[in-house]
């Protein structure tokens, strides 16, 4: 009898165990699954300064200032970017408050009428 109490208790040990150790394996595999997943995006996300001179767009690179792209107008510029940076997107970092939020109203605008375009109202 003594035996099988032994036995059953070292039964359930090991299966703790080993449900302990596949969980951890488990969370481990998550963990850099979301870590090759964060890397992607940051590989494909291009950070840009955004200036403004004689009424054109210029962008250059925030890591190292390299010209990006240039254009007179938001669909100027992403004309531009498609063409040279086809899979990438965008993240404008740094650059005047006032510029930036011109940028906004031409998004808002375009938004705003590419939604009015399809409607019959």
């Amino acid at each position: 009898m003594e035996y099988v109490i032994v036995f059953a208790l070292g039964m359930l040990s090991a299966t703790l165990l080993i449900r302990w150790l596949a969980r951890r394996a488990i969370d481990q595999l998550v963990e850099q699954l979301a870590e090759v997943a964060e890397e992607k995006v940051e590989a494909s996300e291009l950070k840009v300064e955004l200036e403004f001179e004689q009424n054109i767009y210029f962008l250059y690179n925030s890591d190292d200032g390299t010209f990006v792209a240039q254009g007179n107008t938001l669909a100027d510029l992403k004309q531009h970017l498609n063409q040279r940076f086809p899979n990438r997107t965008i993240k404008i970092v740094k650059g005047d408050p006032a510029v930036l939020e011109s940028l906004k109203q031409q998004i808002k605008d375009i938004n705003e009428n590419s939604s009015s375009v399809g409607s019959t109202s």
